[in-house]
């Protein structure tokens, strides 16, 4: 089986904010723990929807199957970033609190605001910085199918973004 996702906005949504559509790592695992990132026949993937306060999920529908809405979750996330000059950055997530910088040498002292990361310290300068993420958690249920060998069943997801 193969899943496509596909991010569309309506109703005034900005389609310049931020969603990230991304597998939930936490929960898909196979026996051994570790995260998967192929599904069979039969497997439910768990997949997450993070975005900025600006937009609001107006539907999560799929052309076969179903989706479960399994609520709001919490995951922690990383990122390295790295400054030449004293110039704003955005992080890849919207941290949910105060995130945590670990510096490596020159301390850039950043203030943070949403996902945008002002330095005023010295620069160059390069940290680690993990936080902590909300997202929307959905369950994938596709169609009961057996595949043969190398058979493929596509299956569209499209998640539905409007203005808050």
């Amino acid at each position: 089986m193969s899943a496509t996702v596909v991010v569309q906005f309506g109703k005034g949504a900005d389609s310049n904010a931020l969603v990230k559509i991304e597998l939930d790592g936490a929960v898909n695992l196979d026996a051994s723990g570790t995260e998967k990132t192929t599904f069979e026949p039969g497997d439910q993937p768990v997949f997450l929807v993070h975005h900025e306060p600006s937009l609001v999920i107006a539907a999560v529908s799929c052309s076969s199957g179903s989706i479960q809405d399994l609520g709001m979750v919490e995951r922690e996330r990383s990122q390295r970033m790295q400054w030449q000059e004293l110039q704003s950055q955005e992080l890849e997530y919207l941290p949910s609190g105060r995130p945590t910088i670990t510096w490596f040498g020159n301390d850039a002292g950043l203030s943070v605001v949403g996902r945008t990361l002002t330095p005023s310290g010295v620069v160059p300068a390069v940290c680690d910085i993990a936080m902590v993420i909300a997202a929307h958690q959905y369950r994938l249920i596709p169609p009961d199918i057996v595949l043969a060998e190398e058979e493929d069943y596509p299956i569209l997801i499209v998640v539905t973004m409007e203005a808050a």
